[in-house]
């Protein structure tokens, strides 16, 4: 094993990253800086440095993991967090405190949108707490200060409803109120550290949004077991837009808006559906797919990718497909794809349905036909590339899943 390949080992065990998920050269490039600035020799020498050496083991880490984030980044989230919080947890006191998980929080952003959309929503901040943890101690300190640039806001407007909780100061930058510091935790905590450092907690909301998406399949596992185990049922699970639950995840049920990418706790047993790739597991109670907002139109022969007319009644068919998938019907939801294929065997956003129906049913044949088919009219989509990783990863594809991913991070990026 090579110097290098052993300290991507060591990221591996310590804190769960898979150097490979992070870009081909990036892991290469951070240590050959690192072992510039210690004037060591080689990567042999800074290996034998960094089992030791705590301090240079966080410097490797500042340098492997960018933080990239800011507030209210993407708005269906927080938009779907502030209806449950006004519905399904009003009157919520602090003797029983709304408990949120923000995993990873990186520069705290994100951690401060959930308080700041908490409170907006008409939850007092000594209702809810939020537990917002990660493994970049600078960027921990940045979270605890909570004042942050104004691209922070990446050119979005506020809600009116949220200004009052962040306010401009008058060197431009922004700062959360006062009212809201008490309501949220920053600590430092890794994926292989989390279960632990979580034992006895329980949440009514997680995020970890942009997190699975860096980790190797057995995290990815073991992570989604621990937020299994954390989260209350009837708790909500929102992940990254290049991220989802496996076909067959057990006790989860998608949460509407698609694009808010939430996931809800049924109450039922989970945790086997979290086991390796290859499990035998019961097909969900729920299969929602997220469909592209474009797709083509009859049977005219398109480019890959070229932007396409939706006919008209395609998104009725499809969204009645969808309603059948998350009410188990998979069957049902099944045929209205397949027929919808059969009439417009170019419509990416069927196809990409029937797949995920497909996986959940076991049929993993079928599944991988109709996702590649879908990637084929619509290279970009996001949902079918996430999708397919899952089901080729289970198939035990793991490089193949990998690059999968690495293709949906650059479209999430992208948009």
């Amino acid at each position: 094993m090579t110097a290098l390949a052993a300290i991507a080992e060591l990221l591996r065990t310590r804190v769960g990253l898979d150097p490979e998920a992070l870009g081909a050269a990036a892991l290469g490039h951070a240590v050959r800086r690192r072992v510039q600035a210690r004037g060591l020799d080689g990567a042999a020498a800074y290996l034998s440095m960094l089992v030791d050496d705590a301090g240079e083991w966080d410097a490797l880490l500042e340098a492997v993991v960018v933080p990239e984030t800011w507030f209210f980044r993407d708005r269906e989230p927080f938009a779907l967090l502030a209806r449950w919080a006004a519905r399904a947890w009003a009157g919520r006191g602090a003797g029983d405190p709304l408990a949120v998980l923000s995993l990873p929080c990186a520069t705290g952003e994100e951690a401060w949108s959930i308080a700041i959309a908490l409170a907006a929503a008409g939850v007092a901040p000594p209702n809810f707490r939020i537990e917002a943890l990660d493994l970049s101690a600078h960027a921990l300190a940045l979270a605890r200060a909570g004042v942050y640039a104004p691209r922070a806001l990446r050119g979005h407007r506020l809600d009116p409803a949220w200004t009052p909780y962040l306010h401009t100061r008058g060197d431009g930058r922004l700062e959360v109120a006062g009212e809201l510091r008490g309501s949220v935790r920053f600590r430092r905590a890794n994926l292989v550290e989390v279960r632990r450092e979580l034992a006895g907690c329980r949440f009514d909301c997680v995020f970890s949004r942009n997190l699975l998406i860096y980790c190797d399949a057995a995290t990815r596992a073991a992570a989604l077991a621990t937020f299994t185990d954390v989260l209350r049922p009837h708790g909500l699970l929102f992940l990254g837009h290049a991220e989802a639950l496996p076909p067959r995840t057990a006790g989860f049920v998608r949460e509407s808006p698609l694009r808010a990418f939430a996931w809800r706790r049924t109450g039922g047993p989970a945790v086997a559906a979290h086991a390796a790739p290859h499990a035998t597991r019961r097909a969900p109670r729920g299969a929602a797919a997220r469909t592209a907002a474009v797709a083509p139109a009859g049977r005219r022969t398109h480019a890959p990718g070229a932007p396409r007319a939706r006919p008209a009644g395609a998104a009725a068919d499809l969204s009645r497909a969808r309603q059948l998938a998350d009410r188990g019907d998979l069957a049902a939801a099944a045929a209205l794809a397949a027929a919808r294929i059969e009439h417009h065997p170019t419509d990416a956003p069927a196809h990409v349905l029937l797949g995920i129906v497909r996986a959940a049913q076991g049929r993993d044949g079928e599944a991988t036909h109709h996702l590649r088919r879908a990637l084929h009219f619509e290279p970009q989509h996001e949902e079918a590339l996430v999708h397919l990783a899952l089901v080729l990863e289970r198939s035990g594809d793991v490089a193949a899943a990998a690059r999968l991913r690495a293709r949906a991070r650059r479209v999430e990026s992208a948009r």
